[in-house]
């Protein structure tokens, strides 16, 4: 095996040992030698990857959100001509369903799950969101609502994460038609 290669595998396993310590024992219950020991390596290789625990935490957040982001973008390839609402509805279910399949992986990320920002013009997902507004030509009203679909899936995000580790407000399917209705609502405010 290659320097490089072994550097980066020594990256994926104390990445993959910090996922399973962070769902096993939480965050603040962790310890760097938790994650050491768990990967197969010294404490003094974690230092030469990561700052701290924090470093890994968010670039654990980092890897695990464009992970689901571009599962989601991949997903909305038959909604080329789709509305916002349509596209918005359409990342909701993908959102339920990796909630339902990776419930460990969203259960880690929670509400600190990255979205990209609108400013991302490399961005997949938001260069779709893009898309989905061309038929607006007010560019102020089309800043807002590019700008409201974003808080939607903040809010799809955090009602998600409480409805698979709390069952509250409901079972993730029994949300999704609140969440339609007030992406309704949100989407075609006049």
């Amino acid at each position: 095996m290659k320097l490089d290669e072994k550097k980066a595998d020594k990256k994926r396993r104390m990445m993959a040992a910090a996922f399973e310590c962070f769902n096993e024992k939480g965050f603040m219950n962790t310890a760097i030698n938790d994650i050491c020991t768990k990967a197969g390596v010294a404490k003094g290789t974690f230092y030469l990857y990561f700052s701290d625990k924090n470093a890994i935490y968010d670039d654990l957040v980092d890897h695990c959100s464009k992970q689901a982001c571009d599962r989601i973008y991949s997903a909305l390839y038959d909604t080329t001509e789709a509305t916002a609402e349509e596209l918005m509805i359409s990342i909701l279910d993908e959102l339920i369903v990796q909630g339902k399949e990776k419930s460990v992986m969203f259960r880690f990320l929670g509400t600190d799950l990255k979205w990209p920002s609108l400013s991302d013009d490399s961005n997949d997902l938001i260069m779709r969101m893009r898309t989905s507004l061309d038929h607006i030509t007010d560019e102020t009203r089309k800043q807002n609502d590019l700008r409201m679909m974003l808080e939607l899936l903040y809010t799809y995000t955090g009602v998600i994460h409480a409805s698979l580790t709390r069952n509250e407000p409901a079972d993730p399917e029994i949300c999704r038609e609140d969440l339609i209705r007030m992406t309704h609502l949100v989407l075609n405010q006049e």
